[in-house]
């Protein structure tokens, strides 16, 4: 996911200062790569973006995986609202396969709407005074 161009750019001393990022300070740190594949014009916009904004790759990717690890506040909210829609429906999911559960279970007893009705009445009156 590096571009040539890019990474020549960092020995640039024409390019903007960023603030260093704590985790990715230490240079004697090992570390591994991580790749990614995203759509050429997706890859594209963010290079533009990068360009114009002055950050590399190293320090974009450096900057959000600090973020989220650190539990950046902004970062933690923007991740809440991306996912929000993916846990309503995982949330959704979960749901409907314990519909599924109850009413097999309704189905094994053998039990309709108004046993079951009937079944909580006698409940309610054991546990009322």
């Amino acid at each position: 996911m590096t571009d040539q161009n890019d990474q020549n750019k960092g020995n640039n001393q024409d390019e903007p200062e960023v603030e260093k990022t704590k985790l990715f300070s230490d240079p004697d740190r090992k570390g591994r790569n991580i790749t990614i594949n995203i759509p050429d014009r997706v890859y594209m916009d963010l290079l533009i973006k990068l360009r114009n904004e002055g950050i590399s790759w190293k320090r974009f990717f450096a900057f959000l995986i600090e973020g989220f690890i650190e539990d950046d506040p902004g970062m933690m909210e923007y991740m809440d609202i991306k996912i929000a829609d993916r846990r309503a429906k995982q949330r959704t999911k979960v749901l409907k396969k314990e519909r599924k559960m109850i009413e097999e279970t309704i189905s094994v007893f053998g039990l309709d709407k108004t046993e079951i009705d009937d079944i909580y009445d006698i409940l309610e009156e054991e546990f009322d005074p």
